[in-house]
């Protein structure tokens, strides 16, 4: 009898087991590379289809929270902003590989039971979007948002009253300020649920960390920083006096954690903006432009004629750092005589950091700057002072140009910023049919000579323009290539294997444009330009074209109209957009 007992039981623990086998391994199978049935991201059902299925149906959703502000309430007042000026962004590809992973855990059974709890009724487990809150962006934010409803505590500080020459104490003081680990947890739960509602806003109070009897190392550190000025920032043999008012400018005072303690007092430190606008003052007078390896050809090879030279460019981050570094330390050690004889004279040697040259000695070779594959001349007598004074800025720009194989070059964007801050002088330049100065008349010499460099070179030519008239600064005619930011420009690809680079030279008035890449076999024929048609009011038109023969084969053969308006059309013979 106990033995039939005993069968029976085993008997139906058995099929118990197997129905909870057969239920997990069908739960499993129904589960495969999908989303477990019945989790839920929010209040949106995922479950039961593939992480890209999902992914796609809850980007909408994540987007258009993204896009909905929230409101704030105080009071009878309400300000609103998007999450992203809050500087909380949600993370899909997180939210969805959380969704995938729910009872999928290293215990396979512990996660097959949980898919298994995820189905019932009562359990639709949401997973939370994933989010992240920008502390820096939030803080921001707050503090220009809730600016004209709290009045946050006042630290104790110190001010320098400059007719007694002595320090006082600015007392500290409470305030009240909206309790911003609410706040964090409110937008918190607005993110896990993809929710808009309006957010309360509660003052509390805002207690100092500071206060008045907390401030006496602080001033003893100032007084020793200001006994001990002036003090001297150099490099080499170059040295620049820091006065005790300009010491006296860059002291501020923040509270600092105090040692072996865990209350705040005021801490000494100086300045880091006002520090690094006194270095970009020093900055001109330590900086020096790397200087590229000048290339010169002797029967078609490309010979080094100047040597490379590194570039010096002051450290305004660490400079900063090490200044403001030496002399609070200085403060906080003054009876410490190893660093008191070091730094009797009271000089700091500034950072500089090495600007290598593009184009070095030794990288020549290796570059692939072996020949003279092109060259372009222009003159510009009787240009008045201020073009020739552009002109030589402009092929100062454009010297030692490092052009990738498949590269497009683009002159409008080497070019940059065009103004007086660039050393760029006015000049009259034709401008929506009026004559106006304005800085940088000239530069198309520089884009001339360029364009004329590259088709002597069998470049492609992808982008030119030529002048809206004939200007005698381009004889021959026909052979110009204007520019003006962002349009018209001057574009070509460096359709070699290797790199090409561009190297201005100027002589007297006569520019020279070369440039030194490998010589790939290819023939360059150039045919023109031609005067197809010449008017008594100097008008013309006129063709160029550029060949490019390989093995005795035409490769390329592209053409360049140009169609030029009679000068008369415009008030004097002055230069196009910056010719």
């Amino acid at each position: 009898m106990q033995a039939k007992l005993s069968r029976k039981i085993l008997f139906i623990f058995l099929v118990f087991f197997i129905a909870v086998f057969a239920g997990f391994l069908t739960l499993e199978i129904l589960n495969l590379n999908k989303i477990a049935f019945g989790v839920r991201i929010a209040d949106f059902k995922i479950g039961g289809i593939s992480s890209d299925t999902a992914k796609e149906s809850m980007e909408k959703r994540f987007n258009a929270w993204q896009k909905q502000k929230i409101t704030f309430q105080y009071k009878n007042q309400e300000f609103n902003a998007f999450p992203e000026e809050i500087g909380i962004s949600l993370d899909l590809d997180e939210t969805i590989n959380n969704a995938y992973n729910f009872g999928r855990g290293k215990n396979i059974l512990l996660g097959l039971a949980k898919q298994a709890a995820a189905i019932t009724p009562l359990s639709n487990p949401a997973v939370p979007p994933a989010y992240f809150l920008d502390e820096k962006n939030f803080n921001d934010f707050a503090q220009k948002e809730f600016a004209l409803y709290e009045n946050p505590a006042k630290n104790a500080t110190l001010i320098y009253d400059a007719y007694k020459k002595i320090w006082k104490t600015a007392p500290s003081a409470e305030g009240l300020i909206f309790d911003r680990e609410k706040l964090k947890a409110d937008l918190a739960a607005r993110a896990s649920r993809l929710d808009s509602a309006p957010i309360e806003l509660v003052l509390i109070e805002d207690k100092p960390e500071v206060t008045e009897n907390e401030t006496d190392l602080a001033e003893e550190q100032a007084e020793i920083i200001l006994k001990n000025a002036p003090y001297f920032l150099v490099y080499n043999e170059k040295s620049w006096t820091i006065d005790k008012q300009t010491i006296l400018d860059w002291l501020e005072f923040t509270p600092v954690p105090e040692q072996n303690k865990n209350n705040k007092i005021l801490g000494t430190s100086l300045n880091g903006q006002k520090v690094k606008n006194i270095l970009t003052q020093i900055a001109p007078g330590i900086n020096q432009e790397p200087v590229n390896a000048q290339l010169t050809e002797k029967g078609g090879k490309a010979l080094t004629f100047t040597l490379s030279q590194e570039g010096i460019r002051l450290d305004m981050g660490k400079s900063a750092e090490k200044i403001n570094h030496i002399i609070t330390e200085w403060s906080d050690t003054e009876n410490d005589n190893t660093l008191a004889g070091a730094a009797s004279d009271k000089k700091i040697e500034l950072e500089v950091a090495v600007k290598a040259p593009s184009v070095s000695t030794e990288s020549i070779d290796t570059l692939g700057l072996t020949s003279l594959i092109g060259k372009g001349e222009s003159n510009f007598t009787g240009s008045p002072k201020n073009r020739t004074h552009n002109i030589k800025i402009g092929a100062a720009k454009f010297n030692g140009i490092l052009i990738a194989p498949n590269e497009e070059f683009s002159f409008n964007t080497l070019l940059g910023e065009i103004g007086p801050e660039q050393g760029y002088l006015p000049e009259l330049v034709i401008k929506n049919h009026k004559t106006i100065p304005e800085y940088g008349g000239g530069i198309c010499q520089v884009s001339t000579t360029i364009f004329r460099a590259a088709i002597y070179a069998g470049l492609k030519i992808t982008e030119r323009y030529p002048h809206a008239f004939p200007v005698k600064y381009y004889s021959p005619q026909g052979f110009d290539s204007t520019i003006y930011p962002p349009h018209p420009d001057l574009r070509f690809i460096n359709d070699t294997s290797r790199y090409i680079l561009l190297q201005s030279k100027i002589e007297g008035t006569k520019m020279t444009y070369e440039i030194y890449g490998t010589n790939d076999g290819r023939e360059v024929k150039i045919k023109g330009p031609t005067i197809l048609e010449s008017h008594p009011d100097g008008s013309m038109k006129t063709v160029l074209y550029q060949e490019v023969w390989r093995d005795g084969q035409l490769e390329r053969k592209d053409k360049f109209s140009s169609n030029y308006k009679s000068p008369a059309l415009y008030p004097k013979e002055e230069q196009n957009p910056l010719e």
